[in-house]
């Protein structure tokens, strides 16, 4: 594992339509040349083949995976498809003050997510003028507020209008890049676990840059933070290479069976021709409207964003004894909610039930679904209400800046 990725190559298998070299323009960082090498997720899944008995069964090295959000069944982008073996519960008064935790759709008619750049920083603003009174409500408690956003700069955004609304002493600050000319109303990426004895009432992050891999909690070791506000709907760019990448290998793992009657030539042919045929798919697709990605895409868009917001609330789900107030979860963004003008449009708030409701009543694998989503699952349903619209246009798939 320590050695140079170029070494690593020899272990793993090429990339799905062959090892790519090609160019992409970015409207911000204009011409970008890439290339993949190999199928990436294999280094964690495939590691047990690397040796072999006699027999031709797999004598290790043995890979155990813990994280309970990768697996998420009909998401390309996280879900590790092999078989779970072992389910490990939590205690039982954790998983019930996890289930009391509030989620509210606070059914703002206006949209962040989907509206045009020159638009976007304006609705980001209005929203937070929509629901300044439910902020100054959550402020009244001795506990901190998170505030996702899409990028850094809507994270400045949101802050420098919040330090002009906010009233008797409170404060927000952004999350920045180590690189970022820094100001006081700015916490440096790699000091956010220690939110808890900043100055500031509240911290606005983007959304993939706080999702994993941060305690940030009080002294007692309870989370830090009291409540998130999603202000924007959590959307990753659809046109950048790594994710699309990883969406292709996830397809293939999920999608293709290959004949086993074909010998290995046809078999990787066979794979490189749908692999083509999908990268082509989503190429096209990365500018459609929800509502019209096809129901493989439509569905790992959903399990993709469910992942995302799951891991986002789970900043909030440290805690150490019974003593810390249920969290509370505000979906903002009217872009959560579909037109009531166009029914027919993508509802996120709706599409998470049902894949919720799917994914709990699977008869082999609900299960595992129950373990590790129960207590969100109940949470979520108490809070959000199926068939509720905003008074918003449809939105469309793409976003147009990254975090």
């Amino acid at each position: 594992m320590s050695t140079r990725f170029t070494a690593q190559q020899k272990i793993l298998p090429s990339s799905a339509m062959g090892n790519l070299f090609g160019m992409k323009n970015d409207p911000q960082k204009g011409l970008i040349l890439y290339r993949q090498y190999a199928f990436g997720r294999a280094l964690m899944d495939r590691m047990p083949w690397l040796r072999l008995t006699d027999k031709g069964q797999p004598a290790g090295p043995n890979v155990l995976l813990l994280s309970g959000s990768s697996w998420a069944d009909g998401c390309l982008q996280y879900h590790v498809n092999v078989p779970v073996k072992y389910l490990l519960e939590a205690e039982e008064w954790k998983r019930r003050k996890i289930a009391e935790s509030k989620m509210i759709d606070l059914g703002t008619a206006i949209r962040v997510s989907g509206s045009g750049s020159e638009e976007r920083e304006e609705n980001l603003t209005e929203v937070i003028k929509k629901i300044m009174g439910t902020i100054e409500a959550e402020l009244r408690s001795e506990e901190k507020l998170l505030m996702i956003v899409n990028s850094y700069s809507e994270a400045q955004t949101a802050a420098n209008y919040l330090n002009r609304l906010l009233l008797n002493g409170k404060k927000a600050a952004c999350m920045s890049r180590e690189a970022d000319e820094f100001d006081e109303n700015m916490i440096l990426r790699s000091e956010i676990a220690d939110f808890s004895d900043h100055s500031a009432d509240i911290m606005v992050a983007p959304a993939q840059a706080i999702e994993r891999g941060y305690n940030i909690v009080d002294k007692d070791g309870h989370s830090a933070f009291g409540s998130v506000f999603f202000l924007v709907r959590p959307m990753e760019v659809p046109d950048e290479i790594s994710s699309k990448c990883t969406k292709l290998n996830g397809y293939l793992e999920r999608h293709c069976v290959l004949s086993e009657k074909k010998n290995a030539f046809e078999r990787a042919a066979k794979l490189r021709s749908e692999a083509t045929r999908q990268w082509s798919l989503m190429e096209r697709q990365g500018k459609m409207q929800l509502s019209s990605l096809d129901p493989v895409m439509k569905l790992d868009v959903t399990a993709s964003l469910f992942v995302l917001i799951l891991q986002i609330f789970g900043r909030l789900c440290r805690i150490t004894d019974e003593s810390k107030p249920a969290s509370r979860v505000y979906f903002a963004d009217g872009a959560f909610r579909r037109s009531e003008k166009n029914t027919a449009g993508y509802d996120l708030l709706n599409e998470l039930i049902d894949y919720l409701d799917s994914m709990i009543d699977n008869k082999e694998t609900g299960k595992i679904a129950e373990t590790l989503y129960q207590p969100f699952y109940e949470a979520f349903k108490k809070g959000v209400e199926k068939n509720e619209f905003a008074d918003i246009s449809d939105d469309i798939y793409s976003e147009e800046e990254e975090f």
